[in-house]
């Protein structure tokens, strides 16, 4: 299976080039936004198309079936979900390898880097409302402040990764939307954040959600919440995306079939990435999979309106496949 994604971003494309997007669209709000390819995705399905037409015309060089995967909606978190709701395997087979290609922006451009295990970080979407009873500013003592409550919770979150979890076990917590109240001097009834909760093992997850809780709970003890104002603590399953990890057997052979189309100098180190990705429900325990990145562009931030991809980029692009079938031996090297 070769797998890209298709969906852009909300993004004006403020790039200054001839090709830069010119459409707009509206967004579930209703509000009308650009329309902007500002994480890669026109190259993953430029790279696929390219491959496709080789494989295509070189139908007699290669044994098995080849699923070629146009995932939707991978930047909502729902496409690869609800392909598979829509039962993709069931009615196109289900495959052995898998293998895919993410742009990004640590690498040089015309590079790629090749990792065996974990390759994307598992993500849980957490929210929290932090609940208490509201009043007049003026009189503090007559309530139970939930902003008070969030920044000691916000400080105590942080301390997770460095005190709960074994030194050297990646995570990351971060809090990413914070809202309360409604006028400078009236104390909320309530202060609700959204976190992103980032890890590779399930169990590092686990024991992360269970700190949050408890951190939840130990600031509305201190503040003396009432029982029927308890903080609640939610995680919302419909974003949550699992670790992407990468067959030790498959990535050797893609890095076989890489070095020979492209030659060593062309691999470059790069650091665990923690970002997360849609397509990793894709894969079950039964197929090996494997993602390799390719640089695109240098020291600019991802979906960012003024992002621009560098040519080297395209060539580079390359689809290798190594495997073994029914003990014949093939390689595919598909440069677009």
């Amino acid at each position: 299976m070769l797998r890209t994604d298709l969906d852009a971003l909300p993004i004006i494309e403020e790039a200054g080039i001839s090709y830069a997007s010119k459409i707009k669209s509206k967004n579930p709000a209703g509000q009308e936004v650009g329309v902007m390819h500002a994480c890669g995705h026109d190259i993953h399905v430029t790279t696929l198309i390219g491959a496709a037409r080789a494989l295509a015309s070189n139908r007699q060089n290669w044994p098995g079936t080849l699923l070629l995967i146009g995932q939707p909606s991978e930047e909502t978190g729902d496409g690869a979900k609800a392909m598979l709701t829509d039962r993709l395997y069931e009615r196109f087979r289900q495959s052995d390898l898998a293998v895919m290609l993410h742009e990004t922006n640590m690498l040089a451009a015309g590079t790629v880097s090749v990792t065996s295990g974990y390759a994307m970080a598992g993500v849980n979407s957490v929210d929290v409302t932090l609940r208490g009873t509201g009043g007049h500013g003026a009189q503090p003592q007559s309530t139970k402040d939930p902003f008070v409550m969030s920044g000691e919770f916000i400080m105590q979150i942080q301390t997770i990764v460095s005190r709960q979890l074994k030194p050297g076990e990646p995570a990351v917590v971060t809090i990413g939307d914070i809202h309360g109240g409604t006028k400078r001097n009236i104390i909320p009834d309530e202060v609700k954040m959204e976190l992103t909760v980032r890890a590779y093992s399930g169990q590092t997850m686990q024991t992360i959600t269970d700190a949050i809780r408890r951190a939840a709970q130990s600031v509305a003890l201190s503040a003396g919440v009432p029982e029927d104002r308890q903080p609640v603590v939610a995680i919302n399953k419909e974003d949550a995306t699992p670790a992407i990890y990468n067959d030790p057997d498959l990535n050797a052979r893609v890095k076989l079939s890489l070095a020979v189309a492209l030659g060593e100098k062309m691999f470059s180190m790069m650091n665990l990435c923690w970002r997360a990705m849609n397509s990793a429900i894709f894969p079950c325990q039964t197929i090996k999979f494997q993602l390799y990145y390719s640089g695109w562009v240098q020291w600019i931030l991802l979906n960012f309106p003024t992002l621009k991809k560098q040519e080297q980029c395209y060539p580079t692009c390359t689809i290798a496949i190594s495997s073994q079938r029914r003990n014949r031996h093939y390689v595919l090297e598909l440069l677009q």
